[in-house]
């Protein structure tokens, strides 16, 4: 009972952090779209979609493992080979993605951006696949620690820290770079932050990746599940782009934008969900196992349903509001999408138990398979 009191206020602590966090994007969204335009705002939202798909693959599934295999591990020179084991690994593997993206940026803004001059502009943000993995597998160590109060303040400081460094740098001038910039700038010092934090904690180690074959043999078998994802989530940019533009990505990807506010209500959960259940799973205790994901789904359903309505009624004016009116044409994405959030974050509740078991060695068609025989 103390277990899941602590993990209620938990949900609760990272739900008003997730609120906080959703204001910020909120008023990140017009400042962008009203400074740069469909067109610029097409390309930055291009230029992630892009990081969206290689980040994943560059991870090769480890943070996963990282949650899996050392959320209730508590020998100290277990948790230190293990963490800079993998951040050593995804680095390298987050260079080369970095330095590849690179050199193929041109063929990439002529055949997948349908405009030659992005070229400079996908080169500055190659760098965002590296920052993005070594940050991501930083802050997995507070999620699988139940650090919970310390991931929330990292991650308020990154979404704020990129309004105030985008804003500055949009005064200042500096267009679709400012922002690239300013991205880069936070997220470069989140992951310093969180490095030095977890120094202090379990000290620092040369890796000798004594443990990485068995992270790797549970991990790798999950990284096609990164390129299906974005196939279903990310892939409509590209087919946006080929057939009406970079303009019309830009409206599509701002009403997506906010349509994708219904996340907001499991994000919470699925934080320190994993972590948790993984605990307990390890210790055999299935009937609690049970009673999370019981209230966990119970949860979302009960906020995400009404929240999926209310997007859908207020669409239209909300794009009016968070743009221009140059924004307004996608209006009738948001409920699409909405709806679609709402069908594939509760599929995700599904996921989470062949998660729990180490024996990853199955095919993702076989891995889908297992999960509905478990319902």
């Amino acid at each position: 009972m103390v277990s899941y009191q602590k993990f209620a206020k938990d949900v609760g602590f990272i739900g008003t952090v997730q609120v906080l966090t959703s204001l910020g994007t909120f008023f990140l969204l017009p400042i962008i779209t009203k400074t740069l335009g469909t067109y610029d705002y097409g390309l930055w939202a291009q230029i992630n979609t892009t990081v969206s798909l290689i980040s994943p693959l560059a991870l090769m599934g480890l943070s996963m493992g990282f949650v899996r295999f050392l959320s209730s591990e508590t020998e100290i020179k277990i948790i230190r080979e293990a963490v800079y084991s993998i951040l050593f690994f995804v680095t390298i593997a987050g260079l080369f993605a970095s330095f590849l993206l690179y050199m193929f940026a041109e063929p990439l803004a002529t055949f997948g951006f349908k405009d030659p001059h992005a070229t400079y502009f996908i080169q500055a943000g190659s760098l965002l696949i590296l920052l993005s993995v070594i940050e991501s597998i930083s802050l997995f160590y507070f999620r699988i620690f139940r650090q919970i109060q310390t991931f929330s303040y990292l991650t308020l400081f990154e979404t704020f820290g990129k309004l105030f460094f985008i804003l500055f740098l949009l005064k200042m001038g500096y267009g679709l770079l400012g922002v690239i910039a300013a991205t880069l700038l936070v997220q470069g010092s989140i992951f310093l932050i969180s490095l030095l934090m977890i120094m202090s904690q379990i000290g620092f180690v040369i890796p000798r990746f004594t443990y990485i074959k068995e992270y790797l043999q549970f991990s790798l078998p999950l990284t096609p599940n990164s390129l299906i994802r974005w196939i279903t989530e990310s892939s409509d940019r590209y087919m946006v782009t080929y057939f009406l533009g970079l303009r019309s990505v830009g409206v599509y990807s701002a009403a997506c934008s906010i349509g994708s506010l219904i996340q907001l209500f499991v994000s919470s959960l699925q934080l320190i969900l994993l972590p948790e259940l993984s605990k307990l799973f390890d210790e055999n205790k299935t009937d609690e196992v049970r009673i999370y994901m019981s209230h966990s789904l119970r949860y979302f359903l009960l906020i995400s349903i009404p929240a999926v309505f209310g997007l859908s009624a207020l669409a239209k004016p909300l794009l009016g509001i968070l743009t221009t009116d140059d924004f307004l044409s996608g209006w009738f994405v948001i409920p699409i999408i909405a709806f679609s959030g709402l069908l594939q974050e509760s599929s995700r509740y599904l996921s989470i138990q062949c998660s729990l078991s180490r024996k990853q060695r199955l095919r993702p068609t076989s891995i889908l398979l297992q999960q509905f025989r478990m319902y």
